[in-house]
């Protein structure tokens, strides 16, 4: 991410099978890779941000008619690079990385949303990207340490070590998601031949399924996932061929679209974030200019 790069935070709501209407979230300047979760407890939306100028951790908050101003923690500073957050049990917890590492992950979280504990590195030698999902027994973080993809669960307690839930290809950022009950995750993989695209998968009888592609899906491309209100999984990503426009498509449970719809919006490379909250998904990401 680089240090010189400013732009704001943009937010559209999803409902029913439509999006609706970009609007900018306030004047707050910040960097790219924004991390978005609904926190229950709260009865509000947070979404973290690194600070365009330092790169220490910023939030601000969508009671479903307004978002707040921006926030931080002065007694507990982070800084973030790569980041997530998802709601699991009475706390938010937020797994990034830091811009002045090489490949730690760190956990910190918050009961009232905050103050926020100390970081606690949870892995090493990662990328730096992270997704993060909260399930019924555990809190799912997914990390890509250059050569195939990894797990690590949190019991409310305790880390797990990491395991690979595949590899053979080399694994950029991850974005994850809880649907129907069952923790599933999306990567941009390059596989030996060179070819890139989006693979998915999901937790199976306590096992990781062998990914498979996501049709259409050919481009570079830096996903997002999220559940709509109609009961489906929608993966966000910006393909980064020229254009940066912002891409989705669809699973119902059974199959994903045969091809990815363009959304018309444009967007920094690997800005886009999904959440549902109070009955509606929405997207937030960081546009090229404006």
């Amino acid at each position: 991410m680089p240090s010189d790069t400013v732009t704001s935070l943009w937010y559209v709501p999803y409902t029913s099978g439509a999006w609706g209407t970009a609007a900018r979230i306030g004047s707050i300047p910040s960097a790219p890779y924004p991390a978005l979760a609904g926190f229950p407890t709260q009865n509000a939306l947070y979404c973290l941000h690194p600070d365009a100028g330092d790169a220490s951790m910023r939030w601000t908050v969508y009671n479903g008619d307004v978002w707040s101003g921006d926030h931080g923690d002065d007694e507990t500073p982070h800084h973030l690079y790569g980041s997530a957050v998802a709601a699991f049990g009475d706390r938010l917890y937020c797994v990034h990385s830091r811009p002045d590492d090489t490949g730690p992950l760190y956990c910190t979280s918050t009961a009232e949303g905050r103050r926020w504990t100390p970081d606690r590195q949870i892995a090493s030698g990662t990328s730096g990207a992270v997704a993060l999902t909260a399930g019924a027994e555990h809190l799912y973080a997914f990390h890509a340490p250059g050569s195939g993809l990894q797990e690590q669960h949190f019991d409310g307690t305790r880390w797990s070590d990491p395991t690979t839930v595949a590899d053979g290809f080399s694994g950029f950022t991850p974005a994850a998601a809880t649907y129907r009950g069952v923790p599933h995750c999306v990567v941009l993989a390059q596989d030996p031949n060179g070819d890139q695209s989006l693979l998915w998968t999901s937790l199976v009888g306590g096992r990781w399924a062998t990914p498979t592609r996501i049709p259409g899906t050919t481009y570079d491309a830096l996903p997002a996932l999220g559940v709509s209100n109609d009961d489906r999984l929608v993966c966000v990503y910006c393909a980064y061929d020229g254009d940066n426009q912002l891409w989705w498509t669809e699973y119902d449970g059974a199959k994903w679209w045969d091809q990815p719809r363009k959304m018309n919006l444009t967007a920094h490379n690997s800005s886009a974030t999904l959440a549902g909250y109070d009955g509606i998904l929405y997207l937030v990401y960081n546009p090229l200019t404006g």
